[in-house]
This record gives C-alpha cells, sequence and structure tokens, in this order.
C-alpha cells in the first residue's frame, strides 16, 4: 500500500468526536457538539474565510464543522454575527479551538 494510502486509510478510521458544553446546557439536559477532524482543505477554506482574524477563525469552525447527534450542521452563515457578537468569547474559543484539534488559541494561530 502507498504511504497516501496509508494516510487516507488512517484519516477515514478517525471517529467522529464529541464535546459536552456545559455552559450552554438548559433544562433538556446538556449541549453537546460533534465535529470530523479537519482536511488540510478545510483548514485552508476556514484561513481564507477569517481573513486572518483569530476570533473570526473559530466562529466559522463552528459555522462549517458542529454537527447535531444525528450530523446534520447546527449553525449557518447566518448565525455569524451572533456568534462574533453575542456569545461568551471564552466558550467559543474552548469550542473553537476543540474543533480545530488544537488545545488554545495560541496554537490556532500558528497552524
Amino acid at each position: 500500500m502507498r504511504a497516501v494510502d496509508r494516510a487516507a486509510a488512517h484519516f477515514d478510521s478517525i471517529d467522529e468526536r464529541k464535546l459536552t458544553v456545559e455552559e450552554w446546557a438548559d433544562e433538556s439536559g446538556p449541549f453537546v457538539i460533534y465535529a470530523k477532524p479537519l482536511t488540510l482543505q478545510e483548514s485552508q477554506r476556514l484561513y481564507k474565510l477569517s481573513k486572518n482574524d483569530d476570533l473570526a477563525l473559530l466562529a466559522f469552525a463552528l459555522i462549517h464543522k458542529a454537527l447535531d447527534e444525528n450530523g446534520d450542521k447546527m449553525f449557518t452563515m447566518d448565525d455569524k454575527y451572533k456568534l462574533m457578537n453575542g456569545v461568551d468569547v471564552g466558550v467559543l474559543t474552548k469550542i473553537g479551538t476543540w474543533i480545530m484539534g488544537v488545545d488554545d488559541l495560541e496554537t490556532a494561530e500558528k497552524k
């Protein structure tokens, strides 16, 4: 098997990840976000959309990658304004860096 095929097979084997966002829980229960790993092409698209704005990058990560338990997108581009202006920056940072596959914003900025 060629190296690129091994790399692609590994990526295909990675399961969807799950994050419980305690801050967004309500009377119906916890708020859970699912996400598949980012590809390089998806990362490139997010960086282009954000135009070097690190916090916008995190909002775009939610819009493009956050899924519900059925695999449906949780946010749309119509939600960008509210995500950028009406959501706790700490929670958005936590979720966005998790989606980006990094531990903190500084690491996300360097990717």
